[in-house]
């Protein structure tokens, strides 16, 4: 079963992600901030992580880049879901493989975690 880390202030947003993944058996843990998720990659990386754009607390930009510094996390793909293409520039600039639209839907996340589902 594949782990995935959803990270989104938006408890909205944050269940919608958590229930797509579920249906598409991954194993998903929720974080509410781009902080807390960074204190936890100390622990074993998951398979992806699913970043909101709008994460008052670090731009997604910023939690990509501190994960591209980890090299254990090196081959971790990240994902952002972005709610303006400024945010997808800057998070792709840093590293992250894919964005998709808030509100998020089942066709853009498989369509951007499909390599990692399928492995």
């Amino acid at each position: 079963m594949k782990r995935v880390v959803v990270v989104d202030e938006d408890p909205v947003s944050r269940q919608a992600a958590s229930t797509i993944l579920h249906d598409l058996h991954c194993d998903v843990e929720t974080v509410s901030d781009g902080a807390s998720a960074l204190t936890r990659l100390g622990r074993t990386p998951p398979d992806a992580y699913l970043v909101s754009g709008s994460l008052s607390s670090m731009p997604a930009s910023s939690f990509v880049h501190a994960c591209r510094q980890t090299p254990r996390l090196a081959h971790v793909r990240i994902v952002v879901m972005a709610v303006t293409p400024r945010a997808e520039i800057e998070a792709i600039r840093e590293g992250a493989q894919g964005c998709i639209r808030k509100p998020v839907d089942t066709g853009g996340v498989v369509a951007a975690l499909g390599d990692v589902l399928r492995k």
